[in-house]
């Protein structure tokens, strides 16, 4: 066992008991905030949805048995904080077994027709029916408690749901997962690989070949990748798989905690056998969803369809009373839950939460007097839903009765009270001794780095308990000897972007001249985390293979194999020995590394080959996921090395002209120039440069303390950071007051009639 390891264990033995307070706050970039409700669901009332399509495409789409097929509609939305219409939207019936109840759930979608639109940023719409719960808000109860939890799951709220004016019934308004609830809730551009995760999702290892985590049932995946699907690329998943169930359990927690944010996790376990969810991982392996998160390079559980709780049941077991550290089926594999509590540190965790939980919620006089407020607030829509009875023979009295009796057979046996104060009861009887630590680190990743200029460095951790301002930094450039690096702080100070939010923060600009940098945390009682420390690049890789010529606005230089006029990127191989592209990956975000992986694809020496900057991927593997904006964007060749991205290549800004190119002068060398005749595909050699876009201008001094002077007459000059972010504009300026930027790298643009020029300068006070 690492030394490494043992530090771990000596701190990990004791468990924090962690503040978990109810947020509903303004998000930042980390999964340990939660957005607002927002008028969207709105909490204090129930809102109005009118949906009007064809009368023949409304009795078509309640007879189906599938629900595939979408039918244009028109929508509104009213509540007292918003009152809105939106058209080119479609309808459909949306759940599993759900499809052949008499009342319908259904999805909206506001992209249904025209693609790339979306209503209050919101691509769809999901109407929940719960025609299984007689209360209605089984499901709304367990969505608050994982809030409660800082867990992040959809936001929910009631809603009366029209058609064709005909009241349908009371829905819950629950927020779909997808692609912008990745990016709202995690990383800032939600393109990590998110997986809906159905039975039988038991995460057991079927092997190392990633293909075999595909397998289908019923027709769809269990594990159904939702984003990225034009790569159908699940290693990632093979890989936290493997690590689950293969890594030694003296190992295990430190093994995992690469690859898998498991204290969230066990915030939702803790929640599951409080509430008695059957239906998700842990006893029928079903109903979660998994998002690698590209930030900090973590998979996270997101839990879903939460109707069958707090006394639902269909086994003829009694979930108020079933041991909760032996949830799960006997026999059969459920790794995530069982192994973790095979740990010391994973069962104390868990332990600490179930027994924070019931003391701070999990009661009658928070969540019972919750329960109580949302059964007042339904109430009158819902004792008026003429479809609410249709499935299970729910009455007047069943509803009315539902938070302090059991409806009974065939599958309600408890109470919303009555589960809640016998399941409380019963935790309490099991639970096991556990011991309180004073801090516990989360998770702990560089948010940006400067690779380009080696200067800038931000680090970022997520830390709670009664000392997590003591923790401090470590780097070192060996890995043996480390140093602190002082800083860190949760103020709202150099970096951190919000004060007391347990997320603390500091930004660097470092002088090294190493290859290397590792950083880890030193804890209070002088153990470590992670486990290993972490490592990033601080140097550009041998290139090799470069970005030769770009050109964002390509509008009749050349087509693809489509007819399409897109942006394109030229690669070319400048070494003697054939190089492949594999492993290498495209992005136009400093934050986002491995946006694009470049095809499995050879090039000879002095071999071109052009990438289709589209945001067409399905169209093949020379077709990237994104487009470069007209807005002087920038672009990265990076790969992967050690386990770490390092920079081979980068343009930036690439100039927006129509078709015109930026360019190497000479295959691979090192200036770079602004052409109108661009050579895609081809050798740069002998083209009409029309201007040099880097050292241009004579910009005094440089470094810089409160002002620059340069020595063009101008038309609009901006300054850009080197994230690409717009720090300054102004137009017939020949100096530039800099006293408002930070220390740092910036990158200055200047427009001269038809002729863009750009030099970057440095801030050093």
């Amino acid at each position: 066992m690492s030394n490494s390891h043992n530090a771990f264990s000596a701190w990990r033995i004791t468990i924090i008991s962690i503040l978990l307070a109810l947020v509903s706050v303004s998000k930042t970039n980390s999964q340990t905030t939660l957005p607002l409700f927002g008028p969207v669901f709105y909490q204090d009332e129930v809102s109005l949805v009118h949906i009007y399509l064809p009368s023949d495409s409304l009795s078509q789409m309640i007879l189906e048995e599938s629900g595939e097929n979408e039918y244009a509609c028109s929508f509104q939305f009213v509540n007292s904080l918003l009152n809105e219409t939106a058209e080119n939207v479609t309808i459909r019936l949306r759940g599993n077994t759900s499809l052949n109840a008499d009342k319908k759930s259904f999805q909206i979608s506001f992209n249904g027709i025209q693609s790339g639109l979306n209503w209050q940023g919101f691509e769809k719409m999901n109407l929940i029916g719960l025609q299984n719960d007689p209360s209605i808000i089984r499901s709304k109860l367990c969505h608050n408690m994982f809030r409660y939890a800082n867990v992040p799951s959809a936001r929910t709220s009631f809603v009366m749901l029209y058609i064709n004016d005909e009241y349908r019934g009371l829905y819950m308004n629950q927020e779909h997962i997808d692609e912008e609830f990745a990016s709202l809730y995690f990383d800032e551009q939600g393109n990590g690989n998110l997986y809906k995760c159905t039975y039988p999702a038991d995460l057991d290892y079927l092997g190392n070949n990633p293909e075999l985590y595909q397998f289908s049932l019923w027709g769809t995946r269990t594990y159904d990748l939702k984003t990225n699907e034009w790569a159908d690329d699940y290693s990632d998943l093979s890989e936290f798989i493997n690590i689950l169930n293969n890594a030694p359990s003296e190992d295990l927690i430190c093994e995992l905690q690469k690859v898998f944010h498991i204290e969230s996790y066990l915030r939702v376990a803790a929640i599951d056998v409080l509430s008695g969810n059957w239906d998700g991982y842990i006893f029928n392996n079903n109903n979660f969803y998994l998002y690698h998160n590209q930030s900090t390079g973590l998979f996270e559980y997101i839990p879903y369809d939460l109707d069958n709780t707090l006394g639902i049941d269909w086994f003829g077991v009694d979930w108020a009373d079933r041991d909760m550290y032996e949830w799960s089926p006997e026999g059969e594999a459920r790794p995530l839950f069982n192994r973790l509590l095979e740990t010391e540190y994973g069962r104390n965790l868990f332990s600490s939460y179930v027994n924070k939980f019931i003391n701070e919620y999990f009661n009658e006089s928070v969540l019972i007097v919750e329960a109580l407020n949302l059964h007042t607030l339904i109430a009158e829509p819902a004792l008026a839903d003429p479809y609410r009875p249709l499935d299970f023979g729910f009455d007047e009295a069943a509803f009315l009765n539902s938070i302090t009796s059991a409806w009974g057979e065939p599958h309600v046996d408890y109470g919303i009270e009555e589960y809640i104060n016998l399941r409380r009861l019963s935790a309490l009887d099991q639970l096991e001794a556990f011991e309180i630590s004073t801090v516990l680190p989360e998770y702990l990743f560089v948010e940006e780095v400067n690779f380009v200029f080696n200067s800038l460095i931000e680090f970022r951790t997520y830390v709670q308990g009664i000392e997590a301002s003591e923790v401090l930094l470590e780097i070192s450039t060996d890995n043996i000897n480390f140093s602190v690096l002082p800083g860190l702080n949760d103020q709202g100070l150099g970096g951190d972007l919000q004060d007391s939010d347990n997320i603390y923060s500091l930004s660097w600009n470092h002088s090294l001249d190493e290859d290397r940098l590792y950083y880890r945390l030193l804890l209070p009682d002088g153990s470590h985390y992670p486990c290993e420390s972490k490592m990033i690049w601080l140097t550009n890789s041998n290139p090799g293979i470069v970005i030769n010529e770009v050109m964002s606005n390509n509008t009749i230089t050349i087509a693809d194999e489509y007819g399409g006029f897109n942006g394109w990127v030229e690669l070319f191989n400048g070494s003697n020995q054939p190089l492949s592209l594999s492993g290498k990956f495209l992005t136009d975000k400093s934050n986002d590394w491995n946006k694009f992986p470049l095809p499995e694809v050879s090039l000879d020496p002095g071999d071109f080959i052009l990438i289709w900057l589209d945001d067409n991927p399905y169209q093949g593997p020379l077709h990237a996921n994104f487009k470069m904006d007209s807005n002087d964007e920038e672009l990265w060749l990076v790969s992967i090395e050690s386990g770490s991205p390092r920079v081979t290549d980068y343009f930036t800004p690439c100039v927006s002209l129509p078709d015109n190119s930026q360019e190497r002068t000479v295959d691979g060398e090192n200036i770079i120039e602004m052409t109108d005749g661009p050579t895609p595909g081809s050798s740069n050699s002998g083209v009409n440069v029309l201007e040099q876009t880097t050292f241009s201008i004579n910009i005094f001094p440089n470094p810089a303390t409160d002002e620059i002077i340069f020595s063009r007459k101008t038309e609009t000059v901006e300054i850009f950071d080197l994230l690409g972010r717009q720090m300054f504009r102004e137009s017939n300026v020949q100096k530039v007051n800099i006293h408002n930027l930070k220390n740092g790298q910036y990158i200055l643009k200047l427009a001269t009639g038809d002729k863009l020029y750009t030099k970057n300068f440095v801030i050093a006070r």
